[in-house]
């Protein structure tokens, strides 16, 4: 099967059309040490700033653990994921 480059482009304009959140993503940037205290300051380093689609997941995983401790004290784990969608390209 072959998918056209209208049918892609399409698809992909839907899939940002979702993607009403705003993000910042940022990672830690050159190191400077202040020379009167000796104290580092990281600075920060932006990768992106737009448009993206923040999205949860989650719910009960004690079946996946069975024959722990938890487990057999009838302990309910939740367990929360999170996903960030960006813009391809």
């Amino acid at each position: 099967m072959r998918i056209s480059a209208s049918f892609l482009a399409k698809a992909r304009a839907n899939a940002e059309c979702l993607m009403t959140d705003r993000c910042i993503v940022t990672r830690p940037g050159e190191s400077v040490t202040n020379p009167d205290t000796g104290l580092p300051t990281t600075g920060i380093e932006h990768v992106y700033e737009g448009s993206c689609k923040v999205q949860t997941s989650g719910g009960l995983a004690s079946e996946q653990t069975e024959g722990t401790a938890a487990q057999a004290m009838g302990a309910v784990s939740l367990v929360w994921s999170l996903y960030v969608h960006f813009p391809y390209g």
